[in-house]
C-alpha cells in the first residue's frame, strides 16, 4: 500500500542584487509534533543473490523543524529490524554505527542496519522495523525481473554524439515495474582535430576506465512520455531515461552524448575505439514514486543540456546560461511569499496514530557493454 505524507514547505525569498525586500521574523507558536519512525531501505538484487552490502536499512526519527540542522541526523540505534524472503526464516539486522568526518561532522559511513539477506529477481520480501518509542513500520515488495538489453551503434558524429538503437526484449516481471537506463563512456581513444588561430591541430584523446564519463541520452520515442518531459530541442533527454516496463519487444532510437568537447570551435572527432556501458535498473513503482517525489521536494533540477552539435560556440553556451538564469529568477518571483505543498510518497504501514515515513523497495540491475571501433 502506498501512503502520502503532505508537508508544507515555506519557500524563502531569493535576495537579488538591486532589489529591496521587507521581511520580519514570525515566531512559531503551534504544537510540536511527536517524532515518527523514518525508514529507508533499497535492496539491489543480483543474479546469485550475493553482496550483502546492498541490504542496508536506514532508520531514524523525524525531527521538529526548528531543531533540525544539516549536520544532525537523528539515527535510531535500538530498533528491531527483521526481514523475510519468500516467507522463510526471519533475518535480524545488525546496527553499523555512523562514522563522522572530523571537519564537517557529517556522516561518512554507517548509521544503518545490515542484513545478510540474499535477494534475487522474483523474490517476495517483507521488511519490519519496530521501536518502543517511535512505533513500527513494515512493507512488502516483489523483486523486479531483469531487463535484457542490446545496443546497436549506427554512427558517431564529428562532435562525439553516438547514434544507435537500444533493443529491449519483452519484460517478464510485474507490469507496473519501471525501467531506468543510464549510459557511460568507460574507455575511449580518439583523435581530435580543432582550429587554433589560423592553424589546425590534432590531439590524441584517451578516456581511461577509472575516469568513465556519464552520457546524456536523447530520444524521440513516445514510450518515454510517461516519465519525462520533452526538452526544448524536441527530445526526451537526461543523464538517465525512464520508461514503463512492457511485455512487447521494443527497439528505441537513441543518441548518447558525453559532452566532452562542447565549446571547441571547428573540431572533428575521429573515434578509434570506444567502450560504452548501459546500466539497466528495473524498479518497483513504489521506488519510482518515492525517489521522484523526494527529488521534487528537494528542488533538484532535471535539466539536460542540448546535444554538442547544438552548442558549437561560446555564444550558444552564454545564451543558454542567461536563459537558465532568467528562468530561475522568474520562478523565484512566482513562488515569492507562497507556501507550497510537497507530496512525499511512501509505502510503509504502521500504527494509525503514528504513521511511519519512508519507503522500502527492491531493484534489479544489469549492465550491457558495447565496444565500438573505427566508426568514422
Amino acid at each position: 500500500m502506498r501512503v502520502r505524507l503532505i508537508h508544507s514547505v515555506l519557500l524563502i525569498p531569493l535576495l537579488l542584487t538591486g532589489c529591496d525586500f521587507f521581511y520580519s521574523t514570525v515566531n512559531y507558536t503551534g504544537p510540536e509534533a511527536e517524532p515518527h519512525l523514518c525508514v529507508e531501505a533499497r535492496f539491489t538484487a543480483t543474479p546469485d543473490g550475493s553482496d550483502p552490502e546492498t541490504r542496508k536499512v536506514f532508520v531514524s526519527s523525524s525531527a521538529f523543524f526548528l531543531d533540525a540542522y544539516d549536520s544532525y541526523v537523528p539515527y535510531v540505534d535500538d530498533a528491531m529490524v527483521t526481514a523475510q524472503v519468500n516467507h522463510g526464516v526471519s533475518v535480524t539486522g545488525t546496527y553499523i554505527p555512523p562514522v563522522y568526518d572530523e571537519y564537517t561532522y557529517k556522516t561518512r559511513s554507517g548509521g544503518y542496519y545490515s542484513l545478510d539477506l540474499p535477494v534475487q529477481a522474483g523474490d517476495s520480501v517483507l521488511l519490519r522495523v519496530e521501536h518502543p518509542a517511535y512505533g513500527r513500520a513494515e512493507a512488502w515488495q516483489v523483486c523486479p525481473a531483469q531487463q535484457p538489453l542490446a545496443l546497436t551503434v549506427d554512427s558517431i558524429s564529428r562532435y562525439g554524439e553516438v547514434y544507435g538503437k537500444i533493443h529491449l526484449p519483452g519484460y517478464r516481471g510485474n507490469p507496473t515495474d519501471v525501467v531506468t537506463l543510464t549510459s557511460k563512456v568507460d574507455r575511449c581513444q580518439a583523435r581530435l582535430t580543432y582550429q587554433k588561430g589560423r592553424y589546425t591541430d590534432t590531439d590524441t584523446v584517451i578516456v581511461y576506465e577509472a575516469d568513465s564519463i556519464s552520457m546524456v541520452m536523447y530520444t524521440k520515442d513516445d514510450c518515454f512520455d510517461k516519465y519525462h518531459d520533452k526538452q526544448s530541442s524536441g527530445y526526451y533527454a537526461g543523464y538517465s531515461l525512464t520508461l514503463p516496463a512492457s511485455a512487447e519487444d521494443r527497439t528505441l532510437p537513441v543518441i548518447m552524448d558525453s559532452h566532452i568537447f562542447t565549446g571547441i570551435v571547428g573540431k572533428d572527432l575521429l573515434i578509434d575505439n570506444m567502450v560504452i556501458s548501459i546500466r539497466t535498473e528495473v524498479r518497483t513503482i513504489e521506488d519510482y514514486d518515492y525517489y521522484t517525489s523526494l527529488h521534487r521536494a528537494l528542488d533538484r533540477s532535471d535539466y539536460a543540456p542540448p546535444m554538442s552539435s547544438q552548442m558549437t560556440d561560446e555564444q550558444s553556451e552564454s545564451r543558454l546560461y542567461m536563459e537558465d538564469v532568467i528562468e530561475s529568477i522568474r520562478e523565484a518571483f512566482d513562488e515569492l511569499g507562497n507556501v507550497e505543498e510537497s507530496q512525499i510518497y511512501g509505502n510503509l504501514d504502521g500504527e494509525r496514530h503514528k504513521k511511519p515515513i519512508g519507503c522500502f523497495s527492491l531493484v534489479s540491475v544489469s549492465k550491457h557493454v558495447r565496444t565500438v571501433s573505427k566508426v568514422n
